[in-house]
């Protein structure tokens, strides 16, 4: 690196120092003035890209500033079904809902017989035991709740 007449020191070029054959010993660090040297050396030949490579970095950006323009007018607005969906939560959560819907029908549907098998089954242990009990048994325990319910 050549540097002008008003940047030698010491009657050689700052930038001979660079290979190491300043005469400073290897491990010792340049100093501020040294360093202030090469910035302003780098400072004073900034490099020019290749007319080439401007050229192709300015049709890119042409081709990106119309690409949203023609990405925005053939957008779709999404369907009810996709706004509804959505809102509820997705796919995660429209699989629960219609899994406890389907359940609620199912349970609608049935028997009162039924529906006290079940709740007898699930309730008590399922032995010789649960032949005893009914819905009305399992429920009087809430037989005081009916009263939440009376006006007066």
């Amino acid at each position: 690196m050549r540097m002008s007449d008003g940047n030698r020191r010491n009657g050689r070029e700052a930038g001979s120092s660079i290979g190491g054959s300043s005469g400073r010993a290897p491990g010792r660090a340049l100093g501020e003035a040294e360093l202030e040297l090469f910035f302003e050396a780098a400072r004073s030949q900034a490099p020019e890209p290749p007319s080439r490579l401007m050229a192709r970095i300015l049709a890119d950006a042409e081709g990106a500033l119309a690409a949203p323009a023609a990405a925005r007018a053939t957008r779709r607005r999404p369907s009810l079904p996709a706004l509804v969906g959505r809102v509820l939560g997705g796919w995660p959560a429209l699989a629960g809902l219609s899994a406890a819907a389907v359940a609620g029908l199912a349970i609608g549907l049935g028997a009162p017989e039924t529906v006290e098998g079940v709740a007898v089954a699930v309730l008590s242990d399922g032995g010789e035991a649960a032949a005893g009990w009914t819905l009305e048994t399992l429920a009087d325990g809430w037989a005081g709740y009916g009263s939440l319910w009376e006006e007066g």
